[in-house]
């Protein structure tokens, strides 16, 4: 057992079902995406279901988002609002 990694069998097992992990996503691209979409960091923290600092950190470089939030960015980098709602 690898302590804190899942096997290969079940990294594909879990990407069948929900697709690949996404890649993570630069500060940059996190500000340009909550800009172009005009939503403010408190907006897009509270669909993450996080609080409004980590969104300016991840916008500042000083973390990344990760899992469920990672997905939710690239959701809205693909359908905008839609993928909030």
């Amino acid at each position: 057992m690898d302590h804190g990694l899942i096997s290969p069998d079940r990294q594909r097992h879990y990407e069948q079902l929900f697709g690949p992990m996404p890649a993570l996503i630069s500060a940059g691209a996190i500000r340009r995406i909550l800009r172009r979409i005009d939503i403010d960091e408190a907006v897009f923290a509270r669909a993450c279901n996080r609080g409004p600092q980590h969104v300016r950190d991840w916008e500042q470089g000083r973390g990344h988002p990760r899992g469920p939030e990672l997905k939710l960015i690239h959701l809205t980098r693909k359908r905008g609002l839609n993928a909030l709602a």
